[in-house]
């Protein structure tokens, strides 16, 4: 190691971390989570995201509010926000739930008890892990191919380079052109970079005067890519593969403490890491409703059954043939979007090795059963009811409407070759 990286690394055995140090991180992740009541916050269906008659609310507990001159700004209008509620997801700190007929986001208790043993430097890296290794887009409705440690090389480099300084808003959005502002955000929140900010040009979103890395940012990134970045590789590639490559086990569970070796020496006080719950078998009757356009179909099945033997019901329930494969898709409890696959498929899970009740599913879930990759059908299914239940049985309980034709009669097109 020469002695300008040795110098440049410093900062790292002399960070003291707190509640607002380096970054305010832990101070408005703790305002997040204590905005979760008993009862939960009630999300969107589909991305599962915040309401947003909260987060303004939301955005002034936190210690640098954004001002923001938008008339119906979303939850990724407050690049901090969404950090946050990244954070927790990723983690299982927060789980979606359905209360009734509502999706809510609530405490996850087992977690927040393993939570609460944790001091202020281990809640620190643990959340840092969580962001770098084991955070997706998708959590946050969004796609990207790149994320958590790819987009923080990127934005440091650059930082690393030069300040960046937008007089304007217009010269922000070009120069931040392709790098994300949640990045940015996170960088902010853990005291990798200070922003200075601005007031809000008329009708637009966070205004970014000027952004600076830190000592402690250009010492993370050093650590991480440059001292240590054979040591990191090998320890992605042993420990989170299924990760990286995007071969996704059923619940896989984040396993804190990955960064650990690398940074041991200089933060002495990480000695613990969350823990979270393995998943349990969840036995029982399921009750599943599936829709085809206007037709449906109402199932009672065992948990012990497979999900490949559920697609060969579905599709004789809806006079289909099963000649084609096949996938089933849904959201896991950590926000990612998890694919069964026809065992014809390359990308596990398969659907004949996996069991109705190892999915951790909850009454009100929601999955798409898609047939036919080349006509594309999709089938919708609702979990409506898991009965407790030392009895399995397999009933087609209630069927109604004319499913529509899966191979249709092209009259039009016979009549053209006539």
């Amino acid at each position: 190691m020469t002695t300008k990286i040795s110098t440049a690394i410093r900062p790292l055995k002399n960070q003291v971390i707190k509640a607002t140090q380096p970054g305010t991180l832990l101070a408005d992740f703790e305002v997040f989570l204590n905005f979760i009541d008993s009862d939960g916050i009630e999300v969107s269906t589909g991305n599962q995201l915040l309401p947003m008659n909260l987060l303004r609310e939301i955005n002034n507990q936190l210690q640098n509010p954004l001002h923001l001159d938008l008339k119906r700004p979303q939850q990724k209008s407050y690049p901090h926000i969404n950090a946050l509620y990244l954070l927790s997801r990723v983690t299982g700190l927060t789980i979606v739930k359905n209360v009734g007929k509502k999706r809510r986001l609530v405490k996850n208790e087992p977690v927040q008890q393993s939570w609460q043993t944790l001091n202020f430097t281990e809640r620190y890296f643990t959340l840092l892990e969580a962001w770098l290794i084991y955070s997706n887009a998708e959590v946050i409705g969004e796609y990207s191919p790149f994320f958590g440690l790819s987009d923080l090389k990127k934005i440091a480099e650059k930082l690393l380079a030069e300040s960046l300084h937008f007089p304007e808003m217009k010269s922000q959005k070009s120069a931040l052109y392709g790098l994300d502002t949640l990045t940015i955000a996170l960088m902010e929140l853990f005291g990798l970079v200070t922003i200075q900010h601005g007031q809000p040009e008329i009708g637009q979103g966070w205004r970014i005067r000027k952004i600076q890395i830190t000592p402690l940012g250009q010492a993370m990134y050093l650590q991480l890519f440059e001292v240590n970045h054979s040591n990191l590789e090998k320890l992605l590639e042993h420990t989170l593969g299924f990760f990286l490559d995007d071969t996704e086990q059923i619940e896989a569970l984040p396993q804190f403490g990955v960064l650990q070796e690398l940074f041991k020496i200089d933060f002495p006080a990480w000695q613990n890491t969350l823990q979270l719950p393995k998943p349990k078998f969840q036995p029982g009757q399921y009750l599943f409703k599936v829709f085809l356009h206007k037709a449906w179909r109402r199932f009672n099945i065992p948990g012990t059954l497979t999900w490949d033997n559920f697609a060969q019901l579905i599709l004789e329930a809806f006079e289909f043939d099963d000649d084609h494969l096949y996938c089933f898709e849904y959201r896991n409890h950590f926000g990612r979007e998890i694919r069964l696959n026809h065992a014809y498929l390359e990308e596990m899970p398969f659907t004949d090795e996996t069991k109705i009740g190892e999915l951790g599913l909850d009454t009100g879930d929601e999955l798409v059963f898609i047939y036919d990759f080349g006509d594309h059908w999709e089938f919708q299914i609702l979990l409506e009811e898991i009965v407790p239940s030392e009895q399995e049985c397999i009933q087609l309980l209630e069927k109604q409407g004319e499913p529509p034709q899966q191979y249709p009669e092209y009259d039009d097109w016979e009549e053209e070759d006539n």
